[in-house]
């Protein structure tokens, strides 16, 4: 509602072309945009929250025993922190796709990736789909880049964050 009517146009080569409708988005830079994805985003925090309280995803526990958060948000950018593989499914079916149905957002599970670690990781060596998301689990020696920070379990984790450093 805050964008109804914007219009735009676009300046190439010091010209500007005619005045087009913007149907979404909100411009680069605009005051908007932090409040607007706020507003937008928080539904699916609390969503992931709801369901780790009903038990519908495992946490993962802190070393005081009280468990993380199921996700955080950074940005565009959403992680979640789940206990397993079953979770995923679960998470993804009934936390983002329905957040992507409700706020017309879109999830791309071919951009998205499953970082295995800790006891998760057993029996896990090689990348593969998960089949309850069609998202891949990386291989344990593929890093994943995550706001710029470069992720693996063990010996790859240490190769890869000294190649970013």
């Amino acid at each position: 509602m805050l964008l109804a009517g914007t219009r735009a146009r676009v300046r190439v080569n010091g010209f500007h072309t005619r005045d087009f409708s913007v149907a979404s988005g909100v411009a680069q830079g605009s005051p908007l945009s932090p409040i607007l994805y706020v507003v937008a985003a928080q539904p699916l925090a609390a969503r992931m929250r709801a369901l780790q309280r009903q038990g519908a995803v495992g946490g993962i526990t802190l070393p005081g025993g009280s468990l993380a958060p199921p996700s955080h948000q950074h940005a565009d950018d959403t992680s979640l922190h789940l206990r397993g593989l079953g979770d995923v499914s679960v998470a993804w079916r009934r936390g983002v796709l329905q957040w992507c149905a409700a706020s017309g957002s879109r999830a791309s599970a071919a951009k998205t990736r499953i970082l295995l670690l800790g006891s998760a990781a057993d029996g896990h060596s090689d990348g593969f789909v998960h089949e309850g998301s069609r998202v891949s689990v990386v291989a344990r020696t593929e890093p994943v880049r995550h706001l710029g920070i470069m992720l693996a379990p063990g010996e790859a984790g240490v190769r890869a964050r000294a190649a970013t450093f």
